[in-house]
């Protein structure tokens, strides 16, 4: 419908308009944002358009596949989303609002999002999926939430997990909140050799930190000889890191709120949900 359409520089899809595929909107250049229906229920594939930094995307609708937008700087998703990915390639990317209903980061979820300095994991996540941070060169600290449980999981598809952080070069401190998440492949555990398969911060910085309760799965895996990372225990007083961004839990007032950035649409009873970037 608007392929190659390089002339659109914006685009309104009315709310008669329940589902759409995004391979509708390809290689429109000069598109830089979009308001979808308020009464889209499904909203499936990618789209492809360097241009874009401002989105509207109605609250219930999740998936929606946002790989190599070069121009988005920023990202609110709405609550209720439990999975989110979509995003790897986005070298603009600084800041994203993770919802509290988040349960997993998808593999590849923000893969080579070199601008990403930090980002809130909210407590409620469940597994952080292979590659999901890869190479997000900009992210200096993080913070696990006390309900992780996995990093790892053997499968047949070992593919699917592992090299969470790798190539993450300033990533310095690690704070991983839950005493029993799985970090490392059962095989590679129990014959004490190099893992093959997970090494979930290979090639961060070279004096990485791992933050953890004594005696948690987070100490057993600084510890192991192939890692020799450097473990610094903490306590139930730990709150994040200085300089915030990074905490287990986001304090009242810290998400900004969503704003409409074309005059047209100000007036229109719609649900604000992911608005890039935001004012």
């Amino acid at each position: 419908a608007f392929y190659n359409c390089n002339g659109i520089t914006s685009l309104y899809i009315p709310d008669s308009v329940i589902t759409m595929n995004l391979s509708a909107i390809v290689s429109c250049a000069a598109l830089s944002s979009i308001q979808f229906s308020e009464n889209l229920t499904s909203i499936v594939g990618a789209i492809d358009c360097p241009s874009l930094t401002s989105v509207t995307i109605p609250q219930g609708v999740a998936g929606v596949d946002f790989s190599d937008c070069t121009g988005l700087t920023s990202i609110v998703i709405p609550e209720g989303v439990t999975e989110v990915d979509g995003f790897s390639g986005c070298t603009s990317l600084t800041y994203v609002s993770l919802p509290s209903t988040t349960e997993v980061i998808g593999q590849s979820a923000f893969q080579n999002c070199t601008s990403l300095k930090s980002i809130t994991l909210p407590e409620g996540l469940r597994s952080i999926r292979g590659y999901a941070f890869q190479n997000c060169t900009s992210l200096t600290s993080i913070v696990i939430p006390s309900t992780a449980e996995y990093l790892w999981r053997d499968s047949l598809s070992n593919f699917d997990w592992g090299h969470a952080f790798d190539g993450c070069t300033s990533l310095s401190k690690v704070a991983i909140l839950s005493r029993d998440v799985v970090l490392e492949s059962s095989y590679a555990l129990e014959s004490m050799y190099t893992p093959y398969y997970s090494d979930q911060f290979e090639n961060c910085a070279d004096d990485l930190t791992l933050y953890g309760y004594p005696g948690s799965t987070t100490e057993a895996y600084a510890n192991y000889s192939w890692n020799n990372f450097s473990f610094s225990p903490i306590d139930d007083s730990f709150s994040g890191f200085p300089g915030g961004g990074d905490s287990a839990q986001p304090s009242s007032g810290t998400i900004p709120t969503p704003v409409l950035d074309k005059a047209e649409f100000a007036n229109k009873a719609v649900t604000v949900t992911w608005t890039l970037p935001l004012t």
